[in-house]
This record gives C-alpha cells, sequence and structure tokens, in this order.
C-alpha cells in the first residue's frame, strides 16, 4: 500500500478533536523556536568529549546526562555532518542545531499529549480523553518549557512512555509490559532523577491487578516474589545505573 494512503487513512481514523489539540500545540509551541537564549539548566549540548576522559564520558553525574546523548546523535551528529558535507558556516550550524533539537522536544511534547489522551481515553472514554489533550495541549508551561532544551518536557514524555505500560498491566499481565515499564523507568531517571518516582506506578499497578478483596486474601508470594515485577524492577535499576558509569 502506498505509504501516503496509509497516513491518509491513519488520520482519518484518529479522533479530530485530537489532532486539533494537536496542531494547536504545535503552532503555539513554534512560536520564538529561533530565539537565540539558553536556559541555565539546559542539557541538550553539554559537552561530551572532554581531554583525559573517555568518549561520551560528561565528566559530572550532578544530573542525568542521557538527554545529552539523546539529543547529540538525534540533532549534533547529524546536523554536524551536513555541515562538513555542504560547508555550513558554525552561526549556521549552530542555529539548525538550535531549532532542530527545539523540534525534537516539541515532537516529544506532542507524543506526550497523545499518551495523555490514550491513557485518559483507555480508562475513563473519550470524552474525558479530549478534555485532557485540549488542556494539556494548551498548557502554557509545556508550549514555554518546549523551547528551553531543558529536561522537563523529555521526562515527562518517557515518565508516561512508562506508565502507559504499567496501565496496561491493569488489563494485560504480560511479561513485556513489566519490562517495558521498567526499561521507561529507567529512561526517565537517566533523564531526570525524580524521574524514577514513576515506577511506583509498575508496583501499583501490579498491586491492583491482583484484585485483593479483603486483608486476609492478600497474596503474599504473589506481591514480594512475582517474577514479573522482579524483572521490571530490575529493569529499573540496569537503565538508571548505566548513566552513572564513569570511564
Amino acid at each position: 500500500m502506498n505509504p501516503i494512503l496509509r497516513i491518509k487513512q491513519s488520520l482519518e481514523k484518529t479522533d479530530k478533536i485530537l489532532l486539533a489539540a494537536l496542531l494547536v500545540c504545535l503552532a503555539l509551541s513554534l512560536y520564538g523556536i529561533t530565539v537565540k537564549y539558553e536556559n541555565p539548566d539546559q542539557m541538550a549540548f553539554q559537552p561530551l568529549f572532554l581531554d583525559g576522559k573517555l568518549p561520551f564520558n560528561p565528566g559530572w553525574f550532578d544530573k542525568p546526562p542521557f538527554h545529552t546523548y539523546f539529543n547529540y546523535f538525534l540533532s549534533v551528529l547529524p546536523v554536524s555532518t551536513l555541515g562538513k558535507m555542504f560547508g555550513f558556516s558554525v552561526p549556521t550550524q549552530e542555529l539548525i542545531e538550535t531549532v532542530w533539537s527545539r523540534v525534537l522536544t516539541k515532537f516529544m511534547l506532542l507524543l506526550s499529549v497523545g499518551l495523555l489522551y490514550h491513557i485518559v481515553r483507555k480508562s475513563y472514554g473519550i470524552v474525558a480523553a479530549r478534555v485532557i489533550a485540549l488542556i494539556a495541549a494548551t498548557s502554557a508551561g509545556f508550549i514555554v518549557y518546549s523551547h528551553f532544551l531543558t529536561v522537563d518536557i523529555p521526562v515527562m514524555f518517557w515518565m508516561l512512555v512508562a506508565f502507559t505500560f504499567s496501565h496496561s498491566i491493569l488489563f494485560e499481565q504480560k511479561y513485556s509490559n513489566y519490562l517495558l515499564a521498567g526499561f521507561f523507568t529507567g529512561i526517565a531517571a537517566s533523564t531526570k532523577y525524580n524521574g524514577v518516582a514513576i515506577g511506583f506506578s509498575l508496583v501499583i499497578a501490579h498491586l491492583i491487578s491482583l484484585r485483593i478483596e479483603a486483608w486476609k486474601q492478600i497474596p503474599w508470594n504473589q506481591i514480594l516474589f512475582s517474577k514479573r515485577l522482579i524483572s521490571g524492577l530490575i529493569m529499573v535499576v540496569d537503565i538508571a545505573s548505566c548513566d552513572s558509569l564513569e570511564g
């Protein structure tokens, strides 16, 4: 099937209110995309190549560097490669890197709105999902922070991805849901340390899925020794600890 036809069919199946919310969010967030402003907490362009240290070792871990790696491979490296091919001037290359990095952040914001819609619709229906999507898409805080190149929007996105899989545990107690919830919780923690808090949703979803109706019926073995839950929590620790390993 023609890719364009597939996209058209997908758009036709997508809720028009959600599409409108995403378009409004995109339009609002594009304003000021070329502004030359560096937030003091921005992590997108932290140095990764320091004298006396192995490549990709920032030499500091006061803040987790995952988003710095993420932005390097999806923005800095491809733009610098194109710059060498086409002879971009330094100011031009820096501007393109900044704009494209902001576009990536805005893309994560749009996906976050979509995830919120999906989660709420699954539990509370389409009306509630539409309201939440419209509120999130027009939130002044989200729009402003999509310019700053800080980790606020990225950590929200990774937390929502993790929560999506934790939420799925309520409906299907599959290993993949536990592992992916744990994996993306680790990614969230590697983006911003307090992102690890979303890991509570994995444990809570597991407890709710047991459908405990009375204290005397608490299945302690399924709580304390569940292979699925333990695997998910191990995944959190494994992924979150990766960014703390210095070269």
